[in-house]
């Protein structure tokens, strides 16, 4: 059995209330308002600057999970319990929706997409998260084997073409959506369950 490590924990509960900052700054209209300041105003400048310290968030809890999960089997049951938390929490949503602001019109289609997130995309981090999950067993038979040069050399060309290379160009290459995708899940996971077993 794993010894619980409290600074993980830890770890995760920061970047999981830096995801919720970002939701209020982002959709919650926060830079929008701190915009009215100016943009060479002390609050404007610390609003980006926070934001952007929170822009790291979906990474950490990314880089947590290959921490955590590198050379250990998945359990399906997790996943599961995920996506009827996903479920549970869209229904939910989309019926406050309807209940409070009922001048939206709001189609079977989008019940139809409440009860079936991932196959309609609705929440990129799940869909990504999902994808990541099913692919735990093959990179960690593949990746585990490797030795410490190997591995660094696979992480340092996934560091140039994944992140380097498209930032200097300024065009996503290889389609990581600049971070928001499972290919970029994947490196970090990579990423994460090397720092583990050095």
């Amino acid at each position: 059995m794993m010894k619980r490590l409290y600074g993980i924990d830890l770890y995760k509960a920061l970047a999981m209330l830096m995801v919720v900052m970002l939701h209020i700054m982002g959709r919650g209209g926060v830079t929008e308002a701190c915009v009215a300041y100016g943009s060479h105003s002390f609050i404007y400048i610390f609003e980006q600057l926070f934001y952007n310290v929170c822009m790291c968030s979906v990474d950490c809890f990314v880089l947590a999970t290959g921490f955590l999960m590198i050379g250990r089997s998945i359990k399906v049951k997790r996943i599961v319990y995920l996506w009827l938390q996903v479920v549970f929490y869209s229904l939910l949503m989309t019926g406050i929706a309807c209940f409070f602001f009922p001048s939206v019109n709001i189609s079977v289609l989008d019940w139809v997409k409440a009860i079936m997130p991932l196959t309609y995309e609705q929440y990129w981090f799940v869909t990504a998260y999902v994808g990541l999950f099913f692919t735990i067993p093959v990179l960690n038979r593949v990746f585990v084997g490797l030795d410490q040069k190997d591995a660094f050399k696979y992480l340092a060309g996934g560091f140039v073409l994944l992140s380097l290379f498209p930032s200097i160009i300024g065009r996503d290459v290889f389609k990581t959506s600049f971070g928001y995708s499972y290919l970029w899940f994947i490196y970090l996971f990579m990423l994460g369950g090397r720092d583990s077993s050095i």
